[in-house]
């Protein structure tokens, strides 16, 4: 009689086991397959995530946002990563905690959880300092600094009173030394990785400074290849290995780590006025027709092999599926994908391309033409500059023209602009000198 009843026990224990199996699955409550949410561009107004979409399979995935969903969408089997973004209601310098839900059959299978802090505005209200240099004929056309109490700018300072022609000026707290180089007497472009490390370059002139003396690399066909003149921007990686300088007809000359030069030929014959370089694999050049404002344009990119041309103008672009408008004069941004370039128009690069950005007066009917020179900044803090003494400042949030230096000095254009987290350095020139303009 025991027996039998164990045997009936173990039956019953049997059958609800598999009832229940049947009737209530249960759903996993650990990570089967890892979400990896996370990050990819914060701003003061904009979360932009993404996350891992496993393969081969539909997944359908829940967003919310400080405990509210705020997205629900089904990612196709072909996409090894889902992304987001959210730009609804942010509020600057605030956390939000958004949790991921990976779903099925209606409920949570997976979730990863991520806090995010929006980045703060950035101050509109500067006190300016403006120093004019030299004398008529005089202008500043580049600036870099190896910190913001150590500023050089190089350009054309002619200075009666001391009877000598300078072209590189350095702002030590404040005081200048200014320099007379040789080869030339306006140089365009400066960069460096510190006091004692400065590279300006101008003409067939690629100049080194290295805290005592110059040292002049002339593309002439002597020692060196021959190249047109015209060279107006350089830059160099941080232990540099490597230094790329541009210039006129899509030249760019390259110094090798192995300390040779050589020379390369961008697919454009237009003048490269501009760069902004993050490694020797991934630099941006901008490049215009010299002799016609407004007429034509290239973006380039330089992936460590060779040139190309990532957006061309057109001659009357209707949308942003449609590459620029005009002529180019500056490019920056702090990563590849989150680019500005100035010139005709003030365009900012995402992953469908080059839109307008929404600037004042900046359509494909109206042209921003006075942003022309510079452009300089992070995230939540991009400038411009350009003709007429007009300053655009985007702080994250809006946009900014309340500048004073707009229809100041006589026919002030402003040329190119550094921006540090609370001081700013601005260079160019009117009719009578060359400006050099701090804010704090």
């Amino acid at each position: 009689m025991k027996k039998l009843s164990l045997i009936f026990a173990l039956l019953c224990v049997a059958f609800c086991s598999s009832y229940f199996a049947c009737k209530s699955p249960v759903q996993p409550t650990t990570s089967h397959n890892p979400l990896n949410l996370r990050a990819v561009l914060v701003s003061p107004v904009q979360v932009v995530l993404n996350w891992s979409n496993p393969a081969n399979a539909a997944n359908t995935y829940q967003l919310l946002r400080n405990g509210t969903a705020i997205a629900r969408d089904t990612v196709p089997p072909a996409d090894t990563l889902g992304m987001y973004k959210d730009s609804s209601t942010l509020v600057p310098g605030t956390m939000y905690t958004y949790i991921l839900n990976h779903l099925v059959n209606g409920a949570p299978y997976d979730s990863d959880t991520l806090q995010v802090r929006t980045l703060d505005t950035t101050k509109d209200n500067y006190s300016w300092t403006i120093n004019k240099i030299g004398q008529a004929g005089s202008a500043l056309y580049s600036v870099w600094a190896a910190s913001p109490q150590s500023v050089w700018a190089c350009g054309f300072i002619d200075s009666s009173s001391h009877q000598q022609v300078y072209s590189l000026v350095h702002f030590q707290n404040g005081v200048p030394t200014f320099y007379g180089l040789a080869g030339v007497s306006i140089y365009n472009g400066v960069y460096g990785t510190s006091d004692s490390s400065i590279y300006i370059v101008a003409d067939r002139v690629v100049a080194h400074y290295d805290g005592h003396q110059f040292t002049y690399h002339v593309f002439n066909g002597d020692s060196l290849p021959y190249i047109p003149p015209g060279l107006t921007s350089v830059w160099c990686t941080p232990n540099e290995s490597d230094v790329f300088a541009v210039g006129d007809s899509g030249i760019v000359v390259h110094r090798k780590p192995d300390m040779t030069w050589e020379i390369q030929h961008a697919p454009t014959m237009l003048s490269l006025v501009a760069m902004k370089g993050f490694s020797t694999t991934e630099i941006y050049a901008v490049a215009k027709d010299p002799n016609c404002t407004g007429c034509s344009g290239n973006i380039l990119e330089y992936n460590g092999t060779s040139w190309q041309i990532i957006a061309t103008s057109t001659s009357s672009p209707t949308n942003d599926s449609e590459v620029p408008a005009g002529d180019f004069t500056g490019i920056s941004g702090q990563s590849g994908d989150s680019l500005y370039t100035s010139g005709a128009r003030i365009f900012k690069r995402n992953t469908a391309g080059w839109p307008l950005a929404d600037a004042p007066c900046n359509t494909y009917s109206s042209s921003c033409s006075y942003y022309t020179e510079g452009v300089g900044g992070t995230w939540n803090s991009m400038w411009f500059v350009g003709d007429f003494g007009r300053v655009l400042h985007f702080n994250g949030a809006y946009w900014s023209t309340n500048y004073p230096f707009l229809n100041t000095g006589n026919n002030l254009i402003l040329r190119n602009i550094l921006v540090f987290p609370n001081d700013i350095y601005i260079v160019g020139g009117d009719d009578n000198s060359a400006w050099f303009i701090y804010g704090q």
